[in-house]
């Protein structure tokens, strides 16, 4: 493990400025929390980590956050939608993600000075490339609003200080939906962690 954490330390250093650099540091990243019995509770980094191997993410972690997304859901139908609609936004907008993400680099004590706002935006615009059209599906519940999610093409959605990742939502093959969840700079800047 010592080579890994090596590689990936040297690789988390440079500026993010392609996709295959954000897929080789979460393929080094599953490679080390899946030898880790104290990483099970990195579900959001383990689901990240796997969406960008896969053509359609369709497993465990799949179903588990559409049947999270669909509760939510299910609540903001029937309640006083803010608080809700914050946590949806959270999920889609890859706030547990940034959380887990940091907190791995904690527990593997890799210097996270790097992760700044600039790098932190650049590797979730070059993330949301690799995962583009890569859906996000499971069988439905009876009770379910959607199980599928797909991001839209986010080349379409990006400035140089704001992200906008269009999340278009189908049940059972047809369009149900589409929740634009924004990025900017200050607001990434404002969720980040002291190194």
């Amino acid at each position: 493990m010592p080579d890994i954490l090596s590689k990936l330390q040297l690789e988390l250093t440079q500026d993010v400025t392609s996709e295959r650099q954000v897929v080789y540091i979460l393929v080094q990243i599953r490679k080390l929390i899946d030898n880790d019995n104290h990483a099970k509770d990195l579900e959001a980094l383990r689901l990240h980590c796997d969406w960008v191997v896969h053509p359609k993410l369709d497993r465990k972690g799949a179903r588990q956050l559409l049947g999270k997304l669909n509760d939510r859901y299910t609540t903001v139908l029937k309640t006083n939608p803010n608080a809700d609609l914050q946590e949806l936004s959270k999920r889609l907008g890859l706030r547990a993600f940034q959380a887990e993400f940091q907190e791995f680099l904690r527990r593997y004590c890799l210097d996270g000075s790097f992760c700044d706002t600039d790098w932190w935006f650049a590797f979730l615009y070059h993330y949301s490339r690799v995962i583009q059209d890569c859906p996000l599906e499971s069988v439905a519940e009876p009770d379910w609003y959607f199980d599928k999610i797909v991001l839209i093409d986010p080349d379409l959605t990006a400035s140089a200080g704001h992200l906008y990742m269009q999340w278009e939502f189908s049940l059972a093959g047809r369009g149900v939906g589409l929740w634009v969840v924004h990025h900017d700079r200050d607001s990434l800047a404002a969720t980040l962690t002291a190194p």
